[in-house]
C-alpha cells in the first residue's frame, strides 16, 4: 500500500450513510465489520451480500466469537 490512488479502485459510500454512521457510539471491532460489509457490498456495487461470521473474523483477524456478538450489537 505504498501509494493508494482511487483509479486502482475504491468504495462509494452515500453522504447521508456517513452523516449518520459518524454519530453512532461504535467499538473499534464494530467499526471494522461496517468497513468490511461496505467494501464486499458497496465496493462491488452490491446492495446486499451474504458474509458468514467465519469470513468476517477471518478478513479482520479477531475470533468467530467476537463477530457473532458485534453484529448482535449492531
Amino acid at each position: 500500500m505504498a501509494s493508494p490512488q482511487k483509479e486502482n479502485g475504491y468504495t462509494p459510500i452515500a453522504n447521508e450513510i456517513m452523516d449518520q454512521i459518524v454519530r453512532l457510539p461504535l467499538s473499534g471491532t464494530q467499526f471494522r465489520i461496517l468497513l468490511l460489509v461496505w467494501r464486499y457490498t458497496y465496493g462491488f456495487s452490491r446492495r446486499e451480500h451474504d458474509l458468514s461470521d467465519t469470513f468476517i473474523a477471518t478478513a479482520i483477524g479477531i475470533d468467530r466469537r467476537n463477530v457473532r456478538r458485534e453484529i448482535k450489537e449492531l
